[in-house]
């Protein structure tokens, strides 16, 4: 911009090539900033894949667990566990 004003000091000149130049910088920053914004988005959909997959590995292992319990618990005469007879009323 100081070339232009410095060889044609009319105000158009100077105004065009302003234009010329703020034009692209602010393009250029639109771009980075889109590929900023998408990055972060990928990252995010990827730790919230991560956590659903980490949560169902530990139903599946909760639910293990349980099933081992259960079947360590002593039977009563009347086929019910502790657990059973308190919630069967």
């Amino acid at each position: 911009m100081v070339g232009v004003a410095a060889a044609n000091p009319s105000a158009q000149a100077v105004a065009i090539a302003g234009i010329g130049g703020v034009t692209p910088g602010a393009m250029s920053m639109a771009a980075g900033e889109y590929v900023s914004v998408s990055s972060q988005s990928d990252i995010e959909r990827a730790d919230i894949a991560r956590e659903k997959q980490a949560i169902e590995s530990d139903r599946c292992r909760i639910r293990g667990a349980r099933r081992n319990l259960s079947a360590s618990r002593p039977v009563s005469r009347h086929g019910q566990t502790g657990c059973q007879r308190a919630h069967s009323s």
